[in-house]
């Protein structure tokens, strides 16, 4: 049982925490979303890939692997996405944005730890 609580704690309590923060800022005050938005978007978003990249431990061998790897994947799911829409008969329109949609889905951070 300690285990599950700590696991819990670590992963699903800070998405909990954000997610509540974010609701009762939005409810109690007229924040101007947009404009939070963009700092969130264009400071503090490249502030956090920069520390990371400079706070990086990882051998440049696994780094190559790890970005080898996710071209590849993209790659794949952009294939079989224009086939299933080739094989169905979507127009052109239709298939690229299938195939974009499949390739570059919006998967943020906040799902995984909860997967």
């Amino acid at each position: 049982m300690a285990n599950l609580l700590r696991i819990f704690a670590a992963n699903l309590l800070p998405i909990f925490l954000i997610a509540g923060a974010g609701y009762l800022l939005g409810r109690n005050t007229t924040i101007d979303i947009r404009s939070f938005g963009r700092i969130v978007f264009y400071i503090l978003g490249p502030a956090l890939i920069f520390d990371l990249l400079t706070e990086n431990t990882l051998p440049f061998s696994a780094v190559t692997r790890i970005v080898v790897l996710a071209v590849a994947l993209v790659a794949m799911i952009g294939l079989l996405a224009w086939a299933i829409g080739w094989r169905i008969n979507l127009d052109r329109t239709a298939l690229a944005a299938l195939a974009l949609t499949a390739m570059f889905a919006n998967t943020g951070n906040y799902g995984l730890p909860l997967l």
